[in-house]
């Protein structure tokens, strides 16, 4: 699977420019017509405040080459410029709006919408745990509840403890605080503080699985984040998780090289992904 269709700047709402998507399918030559890829949506880090999704074009080109189809989503982000900012949780509303926006939109495309996979660095894993823990709190996934099906989940140099994170990077403070609106630690949300509302949510979540990556080369977030997750959805959610932590990458670096197969150093990363995916 060669051939790879780009869609690009797919908008999933109406309220910013922000909100939009690529596409990438893989080939469809010599497919039967019937066949529907699984789905991978990346939702990328950068703090809440910073990257885009053009950052992600060869890992979109990489997975789609190996039979997924992949969402890379942009969502509106926190800017001290900005006259009006954008607070946390809008960035999880958004992501939760793209995620419906894809299963209202399954027939004009060949993805399967009962086998999603969510993808998220650094604040993206914070994202994708929101939404997969909690999709209740989100409109956007209460409306469509049932109708979709997130089988697994990888988070990437994650963050999912924000008190934690607070301690071991005191300076990040001043940052979160403003995406978050509040400058009391406590109040920031964690999913590594979350817990089932009920045996319904508890069982979907432990019926996903978990591949957790974390370089111990990261210097921005620390591989603490992602051990105490591991131990959280374990203990907590009965869920399956996979560690991947033999390799060495900076915190951007595991990402923005992924896709590139002549960066060999993340070898070990790919072919665990794609491992994990079958």
């Amino acid at each position: 699977m060669e051939k790879t269709a780009i869609y690009y700047d797919e908008a999933y709402g109406k309220v910013h420019s922000s909100q939009k998507l690529d596409l990438y399918e893989p080939s469809v030559e010599e497919v039967s017509p019937d066949k529907k890829f699984p789905l991978l949506v990346y939702v990328h880090g950068g703090f809440w405040m910073d990257r885009d999704k053009s950052d992600y074009v060869e890992m979109g080109r990489l997975f789609a080459s190996h039979g997924y189809m992949v969402a890379v989503v942009n969502y509106r982000l926190s800017k001290q410029a900005h006259k009006t900012p954008i607070r946390y949780p809008v960035h999880n509303n958004d992501f939760a709006e793209s995620l419906r926006w894809l299963v209202d939109n399954r027939d004009d495309y060949r993805y399967d919408v009962n086998n999603i996979t969510l993808i998220g660095h650094s604040c993206g894993g914070h994202m994708i745990a929101c939404l997969s823990m909690q999709p209740n709190q989100y409109a956007s996934l209460a409306e469509i509840q049932g109708q979709y099906k997130i089988t697994r989940c990888i988070g990437i140099q994650g963050i999912y403890d924000m008190q934690q994170l607070n301690t071991d990077f005191p300076d990040y403070k001043e940052n979160i605080s403003f995406v978050f609106n509040n400058d009391d630690v406590e109040q920031w949300e964690s999913p590594q503080r979350f817990t089932p509302i009920d045996d319904n949510n508890k069982n979907s979540v432990s019926a996903i699985k978990w591949l957790l990556v974390h370089s111990p080369a990261d210097k921005l977030v620390n591989s603490v984040q992602t051990k105490n997750f591991e131990q959280r959805l374990q203990s907590t959610w009965n869920s399956k998780v996979e560690i991947l932590d033999s390799f060495e990458a900076t915190h951007f670096e595991v990402v923005i090289k992924l896709g590139d197969v002549e960066h060999k150093s993340l070898e070990t990363v790919r072919e665990s992904i794609l491992k994990f995916l079958l």
